[in-house]
């Protein structure tokens, strides 16, 4: 009997075999591409680990060469940090990872979390509970770790309005008091900017302006306030401000985010420098700890059919983006990869300009360096798989 699809119109039995045989070849094809890819991107991953020592080492080595003004180094126990909209999973795990150290963390805690609008709405969370939940994670963890709390820093969540120049201003009194009480030096203050994505692309009818002025808002404006509100107290211990850029829970981050955070950065370095303090970038890959992808764990088991991907697919080459976008998310951003690359620039006298914290981060930075004529190139190849 002929198979009938919706239309009505008979297919052929053989085309029907013959479809049905081809999805077992189509699968093993997209699983061995799997297992490549998979190789492939832990080589690399390696490799991109090998460069950033190396050139880290050859930065610091030029910077003495030529005589450059060095950072002063300072020990935890005697070093304060400022991390800036901390209410999110990775100024949370900053914050935590960064007390175990010794350090003091202030947490400035936006009075308005970013986040969705819509699960904003329908949630009761505001940022007294976000700044009660680090807390108790805090206590936890000092309880988990079985050691005493007097190696621990203190974490110091504060609640303010962004956008008010007064709040700000009690802000940064209350961290020049409590270092001034304890000899402590701000040796960091970091900044995290942008914490939401425009997820609507552009249309014949033309751009979301109203969304690109928030992401300016957030990106460009505020960082540049808030830095300049903690300029003396960096001066004065030749400290660091660090602006991440991270991709939340998207596998490729935004190049708009990127470059508007990279304006910020530039600037803040041209006004800072006089007064010996650094301004780093670092961007960071998607966050393991703020993803859960269901599909992951099935994706893990070993399952044929790859997350995405449907039995009935369009065809092999949607087919295959899928497969690689699968895999690149075995490669997640761990708390731990993130903390040793702050490390790196607290640690180091002549910290680098730009740093990139996961495999997605570090093929996006070789993507921006590569030449428009390949840029334009790569383009036409990623209209393949679309």
């Amino acid at each position: 009997m002929p198979f009938r699809p919706a239309s009505g119109r008979a297919f052929p039995d053989d085309v029907r075999i013959s479809s049905d045989s081809a999805l077992p070849s189509r699968i093993n094809a997209l699983e061995c591409t799997r297992i490549v890819m998979h190789m492939f991107f832990r080589v690399l991953l390696g490799t991109f680990s090998a460069i950033q020592g190396y050139a880290a080492g050859a930065h610091e080595r030029l910077c003495r060469f030529f005589g450059l003004s060095p950072s002063a180094l300072h020990g935890p126990t005697q070093s304060a940090i400022v991390i800036v909209a901390g209410d999110d999973d990775i100024g949370r795990h900053i914050a935590l990872d960064f007390s175990e150290l010794g350090y003091t963390v202030f947490v400035l805690c936006p009075d308005k979390p970013h986040g969705d609008p819509q699960s904003t709405a329908s949630s009761t969370r505001d940022a007294s509970n976000v700044s009660s939940r680090l807390i108790q994670d805090w206590h936890q963890r000092i309880k988990r770790s079985g050691r005493s709390p007097s190696p621990w820093g203190l974490v110091a969540p504060i609640v303010l309005d962004m956008t008010s120049s007064t709040q700000r201003i009690r802000a940064v009194e209350t961290v020049g008091a409590y270092c001034a009480t304890h000899s402590l030096h701000l040796v960091a203050v970091i900044v995290q900017p942008a914490p939401g994505f425009i997820m609507s692309k552009p249309s014949r009818e033309g751009l979301d302006v109203t969304a690109w002025g928030d992401v300016v808002g957030r990106c460009l404006v505020q960082p540049i306030s808030l830095v300049q509100d903690y300029m003396e107290l960096l001066a004065a211990a030749t400290g660091r401000v660090i602006l991440l850029h991270a991709s939340g829970d998207q596998v490729w981050s935004s190049s708009l985010h990127k470059g508007i955070i990279s304006s910020a950065a530039q600037y803040l370095r041209q006004e800072l420098d006089p007064f010996s303090i650094k301004v780093s970038t670092v961007s960071v890959g998607p966050f393991a700890p703020s993803l859960k992808f269901p599909e992951l764990a099935h994706y893990d088991a070993g399952n044929a059919v790859l997350p995405g991907w449907s039995e009935r697919g369009s065809g092999f080459m949607p087919n295959l983006r899928n497969t690689i976008e699968g895999v690149l998310l075995q490669f997640l951003v761990s708390p731990e990869d993130l903390r040793r690359s702050l490390l790196d620039i607290l640690r180091s006298r002549y910290p680098k300009e730009q740093y990139a914290v996961g495999l997605h981060a570090s093929l996006q930075a070789a993507h921006d360096s590569l030449p428009t004529v390949v840029h334009l190139r790569l383009r036409s190849i990623t209209r393949l798989f679309s």
